[in-house]
């Protein structure tokens, strides 16, 4: 999300105009506007998508700025580069450069820059599931928004700490953040800040299982992102459509959303959100009965999972892996999955999701099921999750 760099939503009349504006400059020698031209039609290929025209214009813009230029701002470039390297599934890559960045803030003494470099380090380190490290991050770089009064980095922070809340099953304190989020990013005007958290709280609601409130808010999300032209928020909109018309049992439905995120997905190609999306659509499928069609979607999925150091995706790509075996009439080939499985780093949701596949190849062993139900109802205990509450249904549906 755009922090002082001040770049407002931009079309490619936009683009046409600054690539004039560079054109005058780099004809007419001056470099103290070429750089930040630079800077700015990263970001326009940013928000499109195009990571890696994104990069080269971010690190072209950095290679002509003048050496502590007040007026250039380089740690904000710096972090843009970082998100960009994150979105193409670079992660380690991603946080070398805010290392490297943070070295030189604490030199300056740069509390607005060490504020962006500690807020970006959250945004990777959630990215790849390490939700300690990025709980970290951001409490150093509220702190430090709050000091230097940035609102539009207190915007990005509100938002990501309320998915680790999500994330923790809080859902309570998880929704008052996304609230005082939406309510600064209007304040701000910032609307692909306003997309986002409007999709945040459609996710949110879906897991609720409140879905009509939920495609109340993604269709909101969508409209502001397909006007800005931001791809990965469409993408992201589309992928929880596909999540409600699933629970809903609109198969057709499902699959069409999952089908458009993962065509916008494959052009900008941001790996994970890819990688979840070919997860959906498999699972779908499956559920629907076309096993033919999910063969295909797994490779992908778990060449993926082997590039990303996301241990959450592994794990949920092998579970995928194991159902899909089931689905073929492999049922000792998924049960050997199950048990190599045991020693994968899960959280206490996906482990729930292992006992309940074990269920699926053997549902009449009561000891499995039992152990199945108390594990979701445990989570219940904790988090008011739609999808609990269906795996319980269906466990309950079985007799000995």
């Amino acid at each position: 999300r755009p922090i002082s760099l001040n770049f407002e939503a931009m079309n490619s009349a936009a683009m046409i105009s600054q690539k004039k504006a560079l054109a005058y400059a780099q004809k007419n020698n001056f470099p103290s506007l070429i750089a930040p031209t630079l800077a700015f039609l990263g970001n326009v290929f940013f928000r499109m998508g195009k990571y890696d025209e994104a990069n080269y214009h971010f690190t072209e813009s950095l290679k002509l700025a003048t050496p502590k230029d007040k007026n250039y701002p380089t740690t904000q470039v710096y972090a843009k580069i970082a998100l960009t390297q994150m979105n193409l599934g670079e992660n380690d890559l991603a946080l070398d450069t805010l290392n490297n960045q943070l070295i030189h803030c604490i030199e300056d003494n740069d509390k607005l820059g060490l504020a962006t470099i500690y807020i970006y380090k959250g945004l990777v380190h959630l990215d790849k599931d390490e939700i300690e490290s990025a709980k970290i991050n951001f409490n150093e770089g509220i702190e430090l928004a709050n000091q230097t009064g940035n609102k539009h980095l207190q915007a990005i922070a509100l938002g990501n700490v309320g998915l680790i809340y999500e994330k923790e099953g809080d859902f309570n304190r998880a929704m008052a953040q996304y609230e005082k989020d939406l309510d600064l990013c209007k304040e701000l005007d910032d609307k692909q800040g306003t997309s986002i958290v409007l999709c945040l709280i459609g996710q949110l609601l879906n897991l609720k299982g409140e879905f009509m409130e939920a495609i109340n808010h993604l269709q909101k999300a969508l409209t502001i992102s397909e006007m800005l032209g931001f791809q990965k928020g469409m993408a992201k909109a589309l992928n929880t459509l596909g999540d409600i018309y699933y629970f809903k049992n609109e198969y057709e439905r499902s699959i069409h959303f999952y089908e458009r995120a993962i065509t916008l997905t494959r052009r900008i190609n941001n790996k994970l959100v890819l990688g979840y999306s070919l997860f959906e659509l498999a699972i779908v499928l499956l559920v629907d009965g076309q096993y033919d069609k999910v063969k295909a979607l797994l490779s992908e999925a778990s060449d993926i999972a082997n590039e990303l150091s996301n241990v959450a995706f592994k794990f949920d790509v092998r579970l995928l892996e194991a159902k899909y075996t089931r689905a073929n009439g492999e049922k000792i080939q998924a049960a050997e999955i199950l048990v190599q499985m045991e020693n994968m780093p899960s959280t206490q949701e996906q482990e729930a999701e292992r006992f309940f596949e074990w269920v699926m190849l053997f549902p009449h062993e009561a000891t499995l099921r039992e152990n199945a139900k108390n594990k979701y109802h445990s989570l219940l205990d904790m988090t008011p999750k739609y999808i609990y509450k269906e795996r319980l249904r269906i466990l309950n549906t079985y007799i000995n």
